[in-house]
Parts: C-alpha cells; sequence; structure tokens
C-alpha cells in the first residue's frame, strides 16, 4: 500500500530518482568520519596530558597522541591523494579554495 502511494505521488510530482553515491565520494565519507573520531580523541589527550602528575600515564597519553597524530597525517594524505585523482573532486576542491576563507586543512601543532 505504501509502496503504491510512494510511486503515485513520484508520478504526479514528476520526481526523478537520486543517483546514488559514487564509490569515490562513499570512501571520502567514511575517511572523513574516521578523521573527526581521530580529531576527538586528540582533544581528549591533550586534555588528558594537562591533568596527569604520575609519570607513567603522562608517557602513555604522549605516546597516543603521538600516534593519533600520525594517524590524522595518514588519513589527511590519502584523503587529498583521492580528491586529487578524481577530476570532479579536483575540480569542486579548486572551486572551494578560491573562496576567502576556505582552505586545506593545516596540521596543527601541540
Amino acid at each position: 500500500m505504501d509502496a503504491r502511494m510512494l510511486a503515485r505521488m513520484g508520478a504526479a510530482f514528476d520526481l526523478v530518482p537520486q543517483v546514488p553515491c559514487s564509490r569515490e565520494s562513499l570512501v571520502l565519507r567514511d575517511l572523513h568520519v574516521a578523521r573527526a573520531g581521530l580529531i576527538k580523541d586528540r582533544t581528549r589527550l591533550r586534555n588528558r596530558a594537562q591533568t596527569k602528575d604520575i609519570s607513567v600515564l603522562k608517557r602513555q597519553t604522549k605516546a597516543r597522541l603521538a600516534q593519533v597524530e600520525r594517524h590524522v597525517v595518514e588519513l589527511d594524505t590519502e584523503i587529498a591523494t583521492l580528491i586529487a585523482a578524481g577530476q570532479t573532486t579536483a575540480r569542486n576542491r579548486d572551486i572551494l579554495c578560491s573562496m576567502p576563507g576556505i582552505g586545506t586543512v593545516r596540521p596543527q601543532r601541540c
């Protein structure tokens, strides 16, 4: 019943089906989600490092923070490579970066 109503609505409004996302877009989205998670981890670890008084915990937090930083750089490199490899994504990047205030993400230093 619902499917028939949706089909009738689509015909009445002359709706066209959405084109599925490309594999490239799905991969970029997954990489972005992973990067966002790492950025949250980095913030959490930086905050934790400021409150630790025990040397072993400070050392472990610092080591984890360094690992997260390496992973962020690795993801940034992969994202940049995928964007540059695609003609459409590279063109979209160029258009976006031509606007004042929009550019590539620069690495943060502790």
